[in-house]
């Protein structure tokens, strides 16, 4: 079988085996930009005291005897065990004394590492956004990426150095022949040059990075791609909420998980999104918008929610009514309850078949899988860890169970974390699924693989800016 898919030229989707490259690479501007220098050499001055700093201030000593870490690898990537990281100076890892939560802090970083309800172990950062490092618990262990030392700043302690160049023309003599970050060995320190931008541009910049989805998109390797026209469909957002809760009921745990938004942030969201003319699509529409068949208006967008949970039915439904908006939701089939359960703020109580037959007049439904919302022992996906036989039968159960109740009428489904592969593709290409979504902070989009269309995921911290951003909105400036 032979697939042909549009893809805009130079745009690939990435595995997260290739992340990791990705992290190291440097956008330079052709014009002057300001040149950020991220020194990975402030904990260890801090350690060893002004005596590390040669005379001329251009380098610093590094201590000899550097932490070392035994790691293990994994399908989609490496990681080391999260105790071994108090082997840095001045880090410390502290458990909660009650909850299944521990502390990573660092001279001003802190980050929190605790289990989700999915099996997996979430990284948060302090203000308990997910950031979206790969982690899990083995036989009582913690293990967390290695790419965690470079968020922490210690990437060095892994990654072999590059000798700095002595002068400015020769950085950027190397920066036209390799794009990758300078990396100074005997500094310690990463020089990354940015093109000038405002305060909060920069911020957002930083926040789409350390965030980048886990498992991203991997379908193009395989399959033949057909370069996009030059007038092909404007791009389209596709926001990803999850679970809610009114403010009153999260305990100061649930406000830690970047998942679960309040029911007040989703009002405002949506208040927001109203005056600001949007229309929502259904997967028919940008189904019809991607392939060129009809025009979306202009501010148009796809609202989604993952996993099924009776919030969204309890909570949601009635604010998008109110709107006159419509959204989809991903559901695992698997755990659609048969009947309405108690209403309990304390756990995650799933969608009924009932209920999300009330909501159908703004609801349509299609799978986020039957059963492979988890990860192996591994903590690989199951949906990357299982052969195609289990990948098809799943499918099957899914797609049925959907469309026996006059759901998934145009076929569409999201990947359990964002994580698939070809093979997982060309199941469900043989099931007439004509697109899927992984993740990707960017918007839906003709050029890419129709079962790799990204979504911006929808966090307590996203704000007006960033939905101005998405929908590509230029404020308004006021004399």
């Amino acid at each position: 079988m032979k697939l042909s898919w549009k893809r805009r030229p130079g745009n690939m989707g990435r595995h997260r085996n290739h992340r990791e490259l990705e992290n190291h690479k440097t956008h330079r501007s052709k014009r002057h930009g300001v040149r950020v220098v991220l020194s990975l050499a402030i904990a260890l001055f801090v350690a060893a005291g002004p005596s590390a700093v040669f005379a001329d201030s251009e380098a610093l000593v590094v201590p000899e005897a550097q932490p070392t870490f035994e790691l293990i690898t994994r399908v989609e990537a490496e990681y080391l065990r999260l105790e071994d990281l108090t082997r840095i100076p001045g880090l410390t890892l502290t458990p909660h004394s009650t909850w299944d939560l521990k502390t990573v802090k660092l001279g001003e970083q802190q980050f929190f590492v605790t289990p989700s309800e999915d099996g997996r172990l979430n990284v948060l950062d302090t203000a308990g956004r997910e950031t979206w490092h790969s982690a899990f618990r083995e036989a009582g262990v913690d293990y967390v990426e290695k790419g965690f030392l470079e968020t922490l700043g210690q990437s060095a302690l892994l990654e072999p150095a590059n000798e700095a160049d002595a002068d400015d023309g020769a950085l950027e003599a190397q920066a036209e022949a390799a794009p990758e970050a300078d990396i100074a060995s005997e500094a310690g320190v990463i020089e990354v040059e940015t093109v000038e931008m405002g305060v909060a541009e920069a911020l957002e910049a930083s926040l789409r990075s350390e965030q980048a989805a886990p498992l991203l998109a991997s379908a193009e390797e395989g399959l033949q791609m057909v370069p996009a026209v030059p007038d092909s469909p404007a791009d389209i957002p596709v926001l990803c909420y999850h679970h809610l809760l009114l403010e009153a009921e999260m305990t100061p745990f649930q406000k830690l998980n970047g998942a679960i938004v309040s029911v007040e942030k989703f009002e405002s969201d949506m208040a927001y999104l109203k005056s600001r003319g949007v229309t929502t699509l259904t997967m028919a529409q940008l189904e019809d918008h991607l392939a060129g068949r009809w025009t979306a208006p202009e501010n148009s967008v796809v609202i989604t929610f993952d996993d099924g949970y009776k919030s969204v039915y309890r909570y949601a439904y009635p604010i998008l009514k109110a709107h006159g908006f419509t959204a989809t939701m991903f559901v695992v089939t698997g755990t659609v309850e048969a009947a309405p359960a108690a209403w309990d703020p304390a756990v995650t109580v799933k969608i009924s078949w009932d209920e999300m037959n009330k909501a159908k007049n703004v609801f349509e439904y299609h799978p986020h899988s039957h059963n492979l919302h988890g990860l192996s022992e591994s903590g690989v996906p199951l949906s990357l860890a299982l052969d195609e036989i289990s990948l098809k039968a799943d499918l099957q159960i899914a797609t049925g169970l959907l469309e026996e109740r006059g759901f998934n009428r145009t076929r569409v489904y999201a990947h359990p974390y964002g994580a698939h592969d070809t093979r997982a593709d060309l199941v469900l290409n043989s099931f007439g699924y004509v697109m899927a979504f992984a993740l990707g902070e960017a918007p839906a989009s003709a050029a890419d693989v129709p079962y790799a269309l990204k979504r911006y995921g929808v966090f307590p911290y996203t704000g007006q800016w960033s939905f101005d951003k998405m929908l590509q909105i230029q404020a308004e400036v006021t004399e």
